[in-house]
């Protein structure tokens, strides 16, 4: 028959297509957005600190998931964002 699937793709964004499969059997993962988790690795840690840091300076890493860079959700990425991944980052220890 006929699937939808989502494939999860770095940063934890998905996108969404159809399958057609014989089997009746499909299995599906879904990531969601990790507030903080500013290089897509599924953790929020010193590195996405630096990351959010050198993107608010001009100096964009790659990769670089701006969803998940804007901590507050103000549709900004600031200083602000900066201080909420350092809180979580700090309060995950």
């Amino acid at each position: 028959g006929s699937y939808a699937y989502t494939i999860a793709s770095l940063c934890h964004e998905t996108l969404e297509e159809n399958l057609s499969v014989s089997s009746d059997t499909v299995v599906e993962k879904v990531l969601n957005n990790i507030p903080g988790d500013v290089n897509g690795d599924g953790v929020v840690n010193i590195l996405d600190v630096v990351a959010i840091s050198s993107y608010f300076i001009g100096h964009v890493s790659e990769p670089f998931c701006e969803n998940n860079a804007d901590v507050n959700g103000d549709g900004e990425i600031d200083v602000i964002d900066i201080i909420g991944t350092v809180s979580i980052f700090t309060d995950s220890k």
